[in-house]
């Protein structure tokens, strides 16, 4: 939480208050002086004037305190992007100045208003990401029976139309099938959920996803070099595989047949990190584009040249 004002500040915020109480004080001080009035009624005065201010001073001090306090921990939690409710509001104290009356109520009357739209928002969300769960799920189906149809075929013979015809069918059913599971991912990225961290090795994770993608590099006539990666990282297996299928399915994308992909560890020298280094010989990303590669929905030069770009899988 950040540092409440000090007693200072507030005592700022009361300035015109007290130079009026002062003025007050001067006048009442200079009519004593000029009719040669006794002075001890004035100083009983002035004690007893002083007392008051002090106890009003006091009282308001606590008040402005404890609605500052209040204040403070719906910033802080409106800062940790907490859910803020109508009850939440109740908290400020009110003050016996009606103007405040009113500030606290027309609050809490934005706050249920920001409430019940973030619900409505939530909710359409929801609706949203369980049609493209349910997408997904139902169009793996039609995915599978063309993939078994494809393999019920047999094989054609080499270097014919037929065989060329099936080899691209496949190559554009497992792209079908990596888009679908991108669709999937970015909704359960958005929830937040289905995410286990735990230590293990990398190489078997790197494996995995390059046989995968295997088929593909073969089709394409695209070398892969891949030196065994040995250490360990604190990771979520399925979602670094995931990450990793999309960097080579990019790579895939925009490197040209007879090029290759190179996938290597580094160390560090300093402190012994270990950087798992993913290389293409394909067109590159422009320099200009480096700084947002990672923004969501951005499709960069080379992306709206080749007018398919989507701008999520990175």
């Amino acid at each position: 939480m950040k540092t409440l004002p000090s007693l200072s500040a507030y005592l700022a915020s009361k300035k015109r208050t007290l130079l009026t109480a002062a003025g007050i004080t001067l006048m009442v001080a200079i009519l004593f002086f000029l009719y040669d009035l006794p002075w001890e009624p004035f100083r009983y005065g002035l004690i007893l004037y002083l007392l008051a201010g002090i106890w009003v001073l006091i009282m308001g001090y606590s008040r402005f305190r404890g609605r500052l306090v209040a204040l403070e921990q719906l910033s802080e939690r409106l800062n940790n992007h907490q859910t803020i409710t109508q009850a939440d509001a109740q908290i400020l104290p009110y003050s016996r100045d009606a103007i405040d009356d009113a500030s606290a109520r027309v609050m809490a009357a934005l706050v249920a208003d920001a409430q019940a739209r973030s619900d409505l928002s939530r909710a359409r969300l929801k609706d949203l990401s369980d049609a493209i769960t349910l997408w997904t799920h139902q169009i793996k189906t039609p995915i599978a029976a063309a993939d078994m149809l494809l393999q019920n075929l047999g094989d054609a013979p080499a270097g014919t139309p037929l065989e060329a015809t099936r080899s691209e069918l496949s190559e554009q059913l497992f792209r079908i099938t990596g888009y679908v599971d991108m669709a999937l991912q970015v909704v359960r990225v958005e929830s937040g959920s289905d995410l286990s961290l735990t230590r293990q090795p990398i190489d078997p994770i790197l494996c995995r996803s390059i046989r995968s993608t295997a088929k593909s590099f073969i089709r394409r006539n695209i070398r892969m070099d891949y030196t065994p990666c040995l250490g360990q990282a604190v990771t979520d297996s399925k979602w670094l595989s995931f990450v990793v299928e999309q960097i080579l399915s990019n790579a895939l994308k925009y490197t040209a047949s007879g090029g290759g992909v190179r996938i290597f560890p580094e160390k560090s020298a300093a402190d012994g990190t270990l950087t798992i280094v993913i290389a293409d010989t394909g067109i590159g990303i422009a320099p200009a584009d480096l700084p947002r590669i990672f923004d969501k929905g951005f499709t960069g030069f080379n992306g709206r040249s080749k007018n398919k770009a989507t701008g999520l899988g990175l």
